[in-house]
């Protein structure tokens, strides 16, 4: 056991009297750890999404025209058919799908509340649930806009 200490602490003093060495142990770390902090972001831009809307009302255009002014989301589609969304998942076209029921704006108008489904692609599921959690607060921020004082939550 004396031996090793007596290496270990040799080898201290050598990486301490040797500027390069030290640099590469101490700065090189330092540097990658900033690079990767600019490079890497866990916000996720530009995902191709279509929506099936039932529904086809003001509401429901006003929610699409906030999703493709957002940089979360590129709207591929507007359709009227749900079985369109298994393919576009299945080949890897799109990474969500909105559905708009019908009388989405009615129920919006009487109730105060309003139902979408969300359905993500959970191949990768960070993203999955970064982007519902996107699109849920901006159905979220229209109902709040859209709804009366009285139906609001507190």
């Amino acid at each position: 056991m004396k031996q090793l200490l007596t290496f270990i602490r040799k080898e201290f003093l050598h990486v301490f009297r040797d500027q390069k060495t030290l640099l590469l142990l101490f700065g090189l770390p330092v540097v990658q750890i900033v690079l990767f902090g600019f490079a890497l972001t866990n916000e996720i831009k530009d995902s191709q999404i279509i929506v099936v809307d039932y529904s086809n009302d003001e509401a429901t255009q006003s929610i699409i025209g906030k999703l493709e002014a957002s940089e979360n989301f590129l709207v591929e589609q507007v359709i009227q058919d749900y079985h369109q969304i298994e393919e576009s998942f299945k080949y890897g076209e799109i990474k969500m799908a909105m559905v708009f029921p019908e009388n989405f704006y009615q129920e919006l108008q009487h109730t105060g509340q309003a139902q979408v489904q969300l359905i993500a692609d959970a191949s990768d599921p960070n993203t999955a649930t970064t982007l519902i959690s996107y699109a849920s607060n901006i159905v979220v921020d229209y109902q709040q806009e859209s709804a009366p004082l009285a139906h609001r939550p507190y």
